[in-house]
């Protein structure tokens, strides 16, 4: 059979500080997305990573200790009052200090979700779902959003309550605005950006579905 993969165990060294306490749990439940690799631990003895985190005037510093390696690093300074960023941040630099690659922590999701009035609208969260923040307000039915490569623009597709009529719009992520793209075809699927920033667009056009490229510039 396969040889079962050893997970690395993490010790926080324990502070009688609230606000560390807080950051330690907080990054303890962002290490978990990674629980295959990756286990805490209450007890120093057979850890294999040591981290020391200290706080002065909202000034956050962590210091991880490779035990068997004898290898240690200092994080620098990360400065917010918010906790919850400052424990993405740290959680971050914590696994890409032990992998040498970047963390999801920091990364947004962009969610279709349905709102107490049972419409469905665009909404942006934290990679784990957390502080969900809403994008749109039509009031009707938000379907397959897509993002462009720059990270700028979300075109989805939206269906009316009240007639059913389907339009393709884009939603302006540098000044929250939406704009039609275009309402006066039947489309038949969802948008797909490609790199130069243009739209790929199925629509039904006399009774025929064809592929249509969109410049949205």
């Amino acid at each position: 059979g396969e040889a079962e993969y050893q997970k690395v165990k993490i010790f926080f060294k324990p502070s009688k500080k609230s606000s560390l306490k807080e950051i330690s749990l907080k990054i303890k439940r962002h290490m978990k997305m990674y629980h295959h690799y990756f286990s805490t631990s209450d007890k120093k003895p057979g850890a294999d990573v040591v981290v020391e985190l200290s706080e002065k005037r909202d000034k956050w510093a962590m210091e991880t200790y490779l035990v068997k390696r004898k290898k240690r690093l200092k994080s620098g300074v990360t400065l917010g009052k918010d906790l919850n960023q400052v424990s993405r941040l740290l959680a971050g630099k914590l696994y890409s200090f032990l992998t040498g690659k970047k963390s999801i922590f920091l990364d947004k999701l962009y969610t279709v979700c349905r709102t107490k009035r049972k419409v469905k609208e665009l909404y942006l969260s934290n990679y784990d779902g957390s502080e969900r923040k809403k994008l749109t307000s039509h009031g009707g039915i938000v379907l397959s959003p897509t993002v462009s490569h720059d990270n700028k623009k979300i075109a989805y597709s939206l269906i009316d309550r009240k007639g059913g009529k389907v339009s393709l719009h884009y939603l302006d992520l540098e000044t929250g605005r939406t704009h039609i793209i275009t309402n006066r075809h039947k489309i038949s699927s969802g948008a797909h950006f490609i790199p130069t920033g243009d739209l790929l667009v199925t629509l039904y056009k006399s009774g025929k579905a064809d592929i249509y490229l969109i410049d949205l510039k």
